[in-house]
């Protein structure tokens, strides 16, 4: 019985998403991709509260990639104005899977 419970209880701890942070929304400031401002939004989930950092990394592959350092909001959610060369962008939480770049769309 104490196998089972045991073995029961390993599966649930591995079918557990693992906590990440996701960039939600990359757009432009402009109407045009020639705009080299963008509004960047995320969230981390599970959602921890309040004041954690997540930093912001744009346009990562360049040869000076620029580094925000944003604080979650209760809901966990995050949003800066940042300054985009290549368009592109990550995010990362200390403990938490980072997130692939993405791109800045145009609304």
């Amino acid at each position: 019985m104490f196998a089972f419970l045991m073995a029961l209880g390993l599966a649930n701890f591995a079918s557990a998403a693992a906590p990440e942070v996701k960039i939600e929304s990359f757009y432009y400031t402009g109407n045009t991709s020639q705009e080299r401002t963008a509004e960047l939004c995320g969230g981390v989930y599970p959602n921890p509260g309040a004041g954690m950092f997540v930093s912001v990394t744009v346009d990562p592959r360049s040869k000076k990639p620029g580094v925000y350092t944003v604080a979650t909001s209760a809901a966990g959610k995050f949003c800066t104005l940042v300054m985009t060369f290549t368009g592109t962008a990550s995010a990362d939480a200390a403990g938490f899977a980072p997130t692939a770049v993405v791109n800045a769309q145009i609304k």
